[in-house]
């Protein structure tokens, strides 16, 4: 079977064949109350110096209504060779970085060096990206050109190919109220 893929007349990344067929790595839990988690399982030996798309079927919301209040790094498997790792957010045109360092701003190797390690990163805290612990009233994105669009998560790393798997837990909540 043939793989593929194309931006459709609606500006819609669509996949055929065997590409279609990918196992996603990112999804969403609703938890009790206002809050949220977008979780995202990241394989460190994919990874290079740029950033790039982890899940092609999850798009994380961007505007002024939307609050990260921390996100969750847990180790699966050891990483090894890395300097370090950043998680970001990228525009649906596949091309635009919001921000490499949304949710995670290069968190050391020695942070993901033992299975089953968890590094929480708050407003503040050494690696935590530039959207943890934006206020309602501040920004994720563009909310100003564009108050509706949803962007993708990205992942690079600092230093040499390494090894290792993770996973990201992002908590957030909006103001407001969501339809999707």
């Amino acid at each position: 079977m043939v793989a593929g893929n194309w931006f459709n007349n609606d500006n819609l990344y669509l996949e055929f064949g065997t590409t279609k067929a990918t196992v996603a790595t990112a999804g969403e839990y609703r938890m009790l109350g206002p809050q949220r988690i977008a979780e995202v399982d990241i394989d460190i030996s994919t990874l290079t110096t740029t950033a790039a798309i982890q899940d092609n079927n999850y798009f994380f919301p961007i505007g002024t209504n939307i609050q990260i209040d921390k996100v969750e790094v847990i180790t699966q498997v050891a990483s090894a060779t890395i300097t370090s790792l950043s998680v970001g957010l990228m525009k649906q045109d596949r091309t635009t970085t919001l921000s490499d360092t949304a949710f995670v701003a290069a968190l050391a190797q020695a942070d993901m060096d033992a299975a089953g390690e968890t590094k929480v990163l708050t407003a503040g805290s050494t690696a935590a990206g530039n959207y943890v612990g934006a206020v309602a009233g501040a920004y994720v994105g563009s909310y100003a050109t564009s108050p509706t669009e949803t962007g993708y998560i990205t992942a690079k790393i600092a230093g040499s190919t390494g090894t290792g798997k993770v996973r990201v837990r992002i908590f957030w909540s909006a103001v407001g109220t969501i339809s999707q």
